[in-house]
């Protein structure tokens, strides 16, 4: 766990663009760009270290796992990164000894390995970014803009937008997901079947806010560049996580607390 979360934290310090990444506040800021639901996910994992099993001799086999797993969160690659942190998580998901804690902290695990590996996968992003296309261009013609298509590039007079990985409306999901788990997880400690609607509602939700800062981004340079760099992006992250964070809410208030007798 240790060389898991000194692997992530390391590739977030290092993948940062910061010109002072390694300084207090250059490290403060990779942190805070990481963003605060994947703060607060290790939080929740580290505090849930001690219990993950029930109590037990430990197998020649699960050592030569353990040692394999550490080689691998000791390459300096976020790739590797996150396929450790979902081989982790599915692991504790997997073993029939993982404690109510341990299946937490491997719920927890998958999804922040599911999120960086998100970050790697522009080819599926990328063809994502046609549908994007079509689907602004119909918004714009209904907003009364001439704009045209061409495969994932819009264009609006004398300005052309190219919908890059980035800013596909698949690139924040993984990162919505993650969000409604760890919200979901500190208010009542569990997931449930019955919370996959909310969860649904939660990622289309995030869909449509993408869509619209696009067509706004679509309309000429000067909203691009206030949707992209400035205010309209920090609106766009602020309304991403109410939507998840509202649907979270609603689905721990309709499911119920957890059940007499279940710590959280």
């Amino acid at each position: 766990m240790a060389l898991a979360s000194i692997g992530y934290w390391g590739g977030v310090i290092t993948g940062s663009h910061d010109p002072d990444a390694f300084t207090a506040a250059g490290i403060a800021n990779s942190i805070f760009d990481a963003g605060a639901f994947s703060f607060a996910a290790w939080v929740m994992v580290l505090v849930r270290v001690v219990g993950l099993v029930e109590d037990g001799p430990v197998s020649m086999r699960l050592v030569l796992i353990a040692l394999g797993f550490g080689l691998l969160c000791a390459i300096p690659s976020q790739p590797a990164t996150a396929l450790a942190l979902a081989i982790l998580g599915g692991g504790l998901l997997w073993r029939q000894e993982a404690t109510r804690r341990g299946r937490q902290a491997g719920l927890l695990l998958l999804l922040l390995g599911v999120a960086l590996a998100s970050r790697f996968l522009s080819p599926i992003h990328n063809m994502v970014a046609g549908l994007d296309g079509r689907v602004v261009a119909w918004l714009s013609h209904l907003a009364g803009n001439e704009v045209t298509l061409s495969g994932n590039v819009l264009t609006h007079g004398d300005f052309a937008l190219e919908i890059l990985a980035p800013c596909t409306s698949s690139a924040p999901l993984a990162d919505v997901v993650l969000a409604f788990v760890v919200i979901v997880l500190y208010l009542r400690g569990e997931c449930r079947r019955a919370d996959l609607p909310w969860l649904a509602a939660a990622l289309l939700g995030s869909i449509v806010l993408s869509e619209i800062r696009l067509t706004f981004m679509a309309r000429n340079y000067v909203d691009y560049h206030w949707w992209h760099y400035e205010g309209g992006m920090t609106i766009y992250v602020l309304a991403e996580l109410a939507v998840a964070a509202f649907f979270a809410l609603l689905a721990v208030a309709r499911a119920g607390p957890v059940a007499a007798g279940q710590p959280a």
